[in-house]
């Protein structure tokens, strides 16, 4: 799981962080494992801050962009990105962050 903050795309305010890379293994998936992490990675995102989250999708990752959904992210654009000769689409989808709750 990476976290990045920096420049965001068309649609998305530059105070959002970018979930850069999230992965599970196949045999973990199903197991809640992917919904732990992205969890604890807005909740972390959130403490420092950051009001929105995005991230990019491969366009034929159906299963991917149901996932990043169903936790509340909507799809703001569809780009073309430039990776060596290839040219895949991706969908940019972002998610308003909750404030952390006050330290008690």
């Amino acid at each position: 799981m990476r976290l990045c903050p920096g420049p965001a795309p068309a649609g998305v305010d530059d105070d959002a962080i970018e979930l850069a890379q999230i992965y599970v293994e196949p045999e973990w998936i199903g197991r809640s494992v992917g919904s732990a992490l992205l969890e604890e990675a807005l909740r972390w995102a959130a403490g420092r801050g950051h009001r929105r989250c995005w991230l990019r999708v491969w366009t034929g990752n159906t299963g991917g962009i149901a996932f990043y959904s169903r936790r509340g992210f909507e799809q703001v654009v569809q780009e073309t990105l430039e990776v060596g000769a290839s040219r895949p689409t991706v969908l940019v989808m972002r998610k308003e962050l909750a404030p952390p709750p006050p330290a008690s």
